[in-house]
């Protein structure tokens, strides 16, 4: 009890420093993209990501519809791994390796598993390390032009070395393909546009551009370690309370970090600018904490009619809630959004995709 009582203390702590000192990049407006999504009130921008996320079920349904018909007399049949290898190449021709197997059905997206050798010569090295998993877009210019429609709905993963790891590293990047052209995400690819070609930009602009990408990746990276951790289930999901604040953090161990810390070393910025780098780098520290501990929260708020387990049902609310907050509204507003806006819907909703895709993979196992 101590040390439960000693965490939260610590988590209201942290969630009131980063509400009243978090970076606000207002005054680069011209770096700061999509505001005509985050500048709407919060029942508007969900109302809008309601109707982002029928648009784009449409989408994905349209896409993935010629590769569905293949697999749509499972259980009695799926594709060799053979024929999953020359279905790959054909979508990516530059991939010269071979697919082991595939995770979801191709209604919910393209996924491939292939080894991790086969993994860095088609990717190289992400801004974390080695790619665990990639979700492809079109920006990566390795879709055939006959499939860039795929882009964001083709997901290629390292074979980890336990069912139970492949699942969890398919949860996450499923979550990253669900919301690949989601605001927030069109947002990220953005900023990593503009950061391709600085010439213009003052050392303050490109300092204003590298946290609004860490931002934008921080929160898609959030929502996808809570799937991740729904995914496994009630059995293994209680190791979401002492292990997301450590995955979150992670993601803040990048590239992007190194370049802010040789800018703020570099001389060239005012004292102004250096401070938001110290307080975008704490508050990047705190993040994973404070969503872990809101989402406790929410566990014994919610109403939960349907008497799931509670903490996979808030983190359903959770993983949502962050597609639809900006950065610097998160830690304050998270908790609020999700009992506030996001509850009655949840309480009169008819049965989701997201349900459907629940459902068979009940009947897969």
């Amino acid at each position: 009890m101590v040390t439960n009582r000693k965490l939260y203390k610590e988590a209201i702590y942290l969630n009131n420093y980063m509400s009243g000192r978090i970076i606000k990049l207002s005054d680069y407006r011209p770096m700061d993209f999509d505001r005509e999504f985050y500048d709407l009130p919060l029942e508007d921008r969900f109302a809008r990501y309601k109707a982002f996320e029928h648009q784009l079920y449409e989408r994905r349904k349209s896409a993935l519809e010629g590769f569905s018909e293949k697999e749509t007399t499972y259980p009695k049949k799926r594709l060799t791994p053979a024929e999953l290898t020359e279905e790959l190449r054909e979508i990516v021709p530059s991939f010269d390796g071979q697919v082991i197997d595939r995770f979801f059905f191709p209604f919910v997206a393209m996924h491939y598993i292939i080894e991790h050798a086969d993994m860095e010569a088609l990717f190289g090295e992400s801004p974390f390390g080695r790619y665990t998993g990639k979700v492809i877009g079109e920006s990566d210019g390795l879709l055939s032009p006959d499939h860039n429609g795929l882009s964001g709905l083709v997901i290629v993963q390292a074979k980890q070395p336990t069912p139970d790891k492949d699942r969890f590293i398919a949860a996450h990047e499923l979550y990253h393909s669900n919301h690949f052209h989601y605001p927030n995400s069109e947002r990220r690819d953005k900023y990593a546009e503009r950061l391709t070609d600085t010439s213009g930009l003052t050392p303050k602009e490109i300092v204003a551009v590298l946290i609004g990408l860490d931002r934008a990746i921080l929160i898609d990276e959030a929502g996808a370690c809570i799937d991740a951790y729904d995914s496994l289930g009630d059995e293994q999901r209680h190791m979401f309370l002492r292990e997301y604040g450590q995955e979150v953090r992670n993601s803040t161990r990048n590239i992007l970090g190194f370049q802010l810390s040789a800018a703020r070393s570099s001389g060239n910025l005012d004292e102004e600018t250096v401070s938001q780098i110290n307080q975008h780098e704490q508050a990047s520290m705190a993040f994973g904490r404070v969503i872990s501990q809101a989402t406790q929260n929410l566990s014994h708020k919610l109403q939960n009619p349907e008497n799931l387990e509670p903490l996979g049902y808030a983190m359903s609310y959770v993983g949502e809630a962050l597609q639809i907050l900006d950065f610097d509204e998160i830690p304050g507003g998270i908790e609020s959004l999700c009992v506030e806006v996001l509850e009655p819907h949840r309480l009169n909703r008819d049965i989701s995709f997201g349900q459907l895709f629940a459902e068979s993979m009940q009947d897969r196992d």
